[in-house]
């Protein structure tokens, strides 16, 4: 209808009645002279074609559509293509559900900086080649559930200067200027591993306000000897490593550690795991040299749950770090084992390779289940009014807080099993503690006092 209408300065459309117009394809296109274009009292409930409709409206900076009925829109092919002054797009209450084709629809939209499609529907059959060719400013991406990203809609690079690393991240628990999602990739990433059904976010360019990380050397535990090479009734591991337990989810967990990675990447989630116990195999020293934390340093563990997957995680967030606030020798004089405070009290005579063993904390059998047996005697309890009373109690409080333990850990099949019940070896041995009131926990040899 106006198509080439090079010249035009001004329109007002404010008498137009659009109710019964069903295409309104390359509508204002050309009007790259038009500074202002109002159309929020069209009625497009019955357009079935906007294709091309703002088409080179070039010198548009601002543009209302919140009165757009798309319901019946079919074709949005080059909707929007080289509106390149406008830096905001509502098109939040867009309805794309019968839209088959959107190519091109937002190309050369240079100064586009915000887009929100989280009422989109972008399915494997909708046209949306070259959908974001040219918007190189988009730096806020609103993804909702059904608005599927694919590799052929051009998503340009995100910038390596101005202060961007060259990835996007999605918001997740953060904000949009300090983002904290786990999905952080670069365009081609983005649209290639993007899952709309489980993944829907805001997604925005990640910035360079972290803290490079500058790697020391990794040490392993290669030269600690497990407990049975000294005790022989000890068991066997399940596993070799050292072992801790997550204090908290104050700290990031990370996939990988590279020098000179920030602290906002490669950060992995593993959920809620507040008190899971974690296998620990290496350590190494990170010193932060730019961003908030320029100057800090600490060691990284490296953990794994179950012994497959590792990850990497500040010695903070685990138990160890507690060793800092306790003595640093036993009651004996012999130093601690470094780095281990799950078994840091757990010493065996003056022998200090038993004492720096990696086992000494480990009661798992090689099915990774724990059997335990109470070794409570009637005279244990020959100080108490009652003592078979007392005996009794004691057993019935050590099988309750089994039962507390099985249901945090596993509550589909128990991981502690009372030695009655298996057939298997005993692997800790419990009896009372008469010089403290607590509990003595035996494994071969092992002591350990629990008040």
């Amino acid at each position: 209808m106006f198509d080439g209408a090079s010249n035009l300065t001004s329109l007002d459309l404010s008498s137009f009645d659009t109710s019964k117009v069903v295409d309104m394809s390359y509508l204002f296109v050309g009007l790259s002279k038009i500074t202002e274009l109002d159309v929020s009292s069209f009625n497009t409930s019955n357009v079935t074609n906007m294709r091309g409709m703002f088409d080179g409206v070039s010198n548009i900076t601002s543009l209302d559509l919140s009165n757009f009925d798309t319901t019946k829109a079919n074709d949005m092919n080059y909707m929007f293509l080289g509106a390149e002054k406008l830096e905001q797009l509502d098109i939040s209450s867009f309805n794309t559900a019968s839209v088959k084709s959107m190519k091109n629809m937002f190309s050369s939209m240079k100064a586009l900086e915000k887009l929100d499609l989280t009422s989109f529907i972008i399915s494997e059959n909708t046209n949306s080649q070259a959908m974001f060719s040219g918007t190189n400013n988009l730096k806020n991406l609103k993804l909702g559930l059904k608005s599927q990203l694919n590799t052929g809609m051009n998503l340009e690079n995100v910038p390596v200067t101005d202060g961007y690393t060259g990835k996007w991240q999605n918001v997740g628990s953060g904000t949009e200027d300090k983002p904290a999602g786990e999905h952080i990739w670069n365009s081609s990433e983005f649209m290639e591993n993007f899952n709309a059904a489980t993944m829907a976010d805001t997604y925005v360019w990640q910035s360079l306000s972290g803290s490079e990380m500058e790697l020391g050397e990794v040490t392993d535990y290669s030269n600690d000897k497990p407990l049975s090479d000294f005790i022989s009734t000890a068991t066997t591991p399940l596993n070799p490593y050292r072992y801790n337990v997550v204090l908290n989810n104050d700290h990031q967990f990370y996939s990988k550690l590279e020098n000179g990675q920030l602290d906002t990447e490669n950060i992995i989630s593993l959920g809620s795991i507040t008190g899971k116990t974690l296998y620990n195999k290496e350590t190494v020293p990170v010193t932060y040299t730019t961003g908030d934390k320029k100057g800090q340093t600490t060691n990284f563990v490296n953990v794994s749950l179950e012994g497959d997957n590792w990850y990497w995680v500040d010695e903070h967030a685990l138990n160890l770090d507690l060793a800092a606030t306790y003595p640093s020798v036993n009651s004996d004089g012999i130093k601690l084992p470094d780095g281990m405070f799950l078994g840091s009290t757990i010493t065996f005579g003056n022998n200090p390779a038993v004492s720096n063993s990696q086992m000494v904390s480990n009661a798992y059998n090689s099915q990774g289940k724990i059997i335990y047996e109470s070794r409570a005697k009637l005279e244990d309890f020959a100080t108490e009014a009652a003592p078979e009373a007392a005996l009794a109690a004691f057993n019935k409080e050590i099988d309750r807080a089994v039962e507390s333990w099985n249901a945090a850990i596993n509550p589909n099949e128990p991981t502690i099993i009372k030695s009655s019940e298996s057939t298997d070896s005993v692997t800790l041995v419990i009896s009372p503690n008469p010089e403290g009131g607590g509990v003595r926990h035996r494994l071969g040899i092992r002591e350990l006092k629990v008040h």
